[in-house]
């Protein structure tokens, strides 16, 4: 009776420990899925040479060009009317905002180069 019982104790934790790794290869791989269609359909993202080219180039072009800092950059959006619709966008949204350059001179995160300002 004995060794009956440690055969099917044995048996029963083999099954349900392959049911539960199952389980969770099955979570762990749809999540990889999902992260991984969304890598695919960024469209900021480049290569990983551009995207390390582009983080030390931007301060040059910056200073160059007159551009503000990008913790400025933020700060000013964040506080900016980004809808235009009388009330500040600083609590977080999933809502895609697009912006001109007319719109950052609009809200006085950027001089207008073009008129000498």
């Amino acid at each position: 009776l004995t060794l009956w019982y440690a055969l099917y104790t044995i048996i029963y934790f083999l099954v349900v420990f392959s049911l539960l790794l199952n389980f969770f290869l099955a979570i762990v791989v749809d999540s990889y899925q999902g992260a991984k269609e969304h890598v695919l359909q960024c469209k900021i993202e480049c290569s990983m040479l551009w995207d390390l080219y582009f983080s030390y180039a931007y301060p040059i072009w910056a200073w160059r060009n007159g551009w503000p800092s990008r913790a400025t950059l933020l700060k000013e959006l964040m506080r900016a009317d980004l809808s235009f619709q009388d009330h500040l966008d600083s609590e977080p949204s999933r809502e895609e905002v697009r912006l001109s350059c007319s719109d950052l001179v609009e809200l006085g995160i950027v001089s207008d180069q073009a008129s000498g300002d």
